[in-house]
């Protein structure tokens, strides 16, 4: 073989070498600084003082979340790859103590260079990354059972932690709960009255909006911009939620709790006008009246007389929910009204306790 064979083979090896390992970091590092370190995340440890209304939400090691990031220069630091679709989600790896995504990402080269994480769980949340919010729209509308997570912080690597592991240092992020969480409890004031509740449904609720992240991180106090929003110009889809009621409840004069499987709602935080009892309950289509009301399956005796509406009362309710708090609405029966706004016997008395959702002075639970 001559020598020009032999260097021509040499070269064509060196060639496809080159190749196969361009590939390789390209669907597997795509940026890799030559002077830059791996991205990893403390969850809700260490996240400065947070708020008043939702400090640190506790998140479950088995869990999950997405995370996207990009530095001042609006350049992508952490992004899902096309065909790698897990490749910015993050879990937590119990031998080292990280919460670390399954594709590893690195700080800029610069030290400096600041950057801004959104972090969401479930992971499947429609998040555009275009506005950098999460797009609730048709083909993804809020179910009332699932919880929404999010996380916003800006750090650079000089300001980050160094984890203790090689050539990682971690950003903190500390997540809230975008979603409110609404529950019923209900009594009877007139002890001749016998009350027992079937079905709860709360009607005439938007499914569909936007949440805007925050603008500064949810790791601060400031309540003014740590808690996102839900622009009221994006919420749509009237729809009917209903409480999960198994088992027929019969009321006393003491509170009782009203859903035995999946008793919480969690909804789009919104303000909506209450029905007008002067207003006729659509037959055919209940979110197609206006205003917001209680739809309750229901039986109210008094003696041998039935008083419901074909076995139904209707309520006003006046949502104004903010996001990270927990409503609790009490229903005083009462009666109600029927379908076209008579009441029967008198009208629930319908009062509200609101507390922070999970904080140490309110409702401590994170549903996810």
């Amino acid at each position: 073989m001559t020598s020009h064979k032999i260097l021509l083979i040499i070269v064509t090896a060196m060639l496809m070498a080159a190749c196969s390992k361009d590939t390789i970091v390209a669907s597997v590092d795509p940026v890799t600084p030559d002077s830059g370190n791996s991205i990893c995340f403390n969850v809700g440890e260490d996240s400065s003082p947070a708020a008043t209304r939702a400090e640190q939400t506790a998140f479950d090691t088995n869990k999950q979340f997405r995370v996207y990031a990009w530095d001042n220069s609006n350049t992508p630091v952490i992004y899902k790859i096309d065909g790698y679709d897990t490749s910015n989600t993050v879990s937590y790896n119990s031998s080292t103590g990280l919460w670390s995504t399954t594709q590893k990402y690195y700080w800029p080269d610069d030290v400096s260079d600041e950057v801004t994480f959104y972090a969401f769980t479930p992971t499947d949340a429609p998040f555009d990354t275009g506005s950098k919010n999460i797009v609730y729209s048709s083909s993804s509308p809020v179910d009332g059972r699932s919880d929404l997570l999010y996380a916003k912080t800006a750090t650079s690597k000089e300001n980050s932690e160094f984890t203790g592991v090689s050539n990682t240092y971690s950003a903190n992020i500390n997540f809230r709960h975008a979603f409110c969480r609404i529950d019923f409890k209900a009594n009877i004031t007139n002890t001749d009255l016998k009350v027992i509740i079937n079905s709860l449904q709360i009607c005439n609720v938007n499914a569909h909006g936007t949440f805007n992240y925050p603008s500064g991180s949810t790791n601060t106090e400031n309540a003014e911009t740590d808690y996102g929003a839900w622009p009221a110009a994006s919420l749509s889809a009237p729809t009917t939620y209903t409480v999960g009621i198994t088992t027929p409840v019969t009321l006393t004069a003491a509170d009782t709790q009203l859903g035995t499987t999946n008793p919480y709602l969690l909804l789009i935080p919104q303000t909506l006008t209450p029905w007008d009892p002067s207003v006729t309950i659509a037959a055919n289509d209940a979110n197609a009246t206006p205003g917001c009301y209680l739809k309750i399956g229901c039986s109210i005796t008094i003696g041998e007389n039935e008083y419901s509406d074909n076995g139904y009362v209707y309520c006003p309710l006046t949502p104004d929910w903010q996001p990270a708090n927990n409503y609790t609405y009490t229903l005083s029966f009462g009666g109600g009204y029927d379908s076209v706004g008579r009441p029967v016997i008198q009208p629930i008395v319908v009062t509200t306790a609101i507390k922070p959702w999970n904080t140490t002075t309110g409702i401590d639970k994170t549903i996810y």
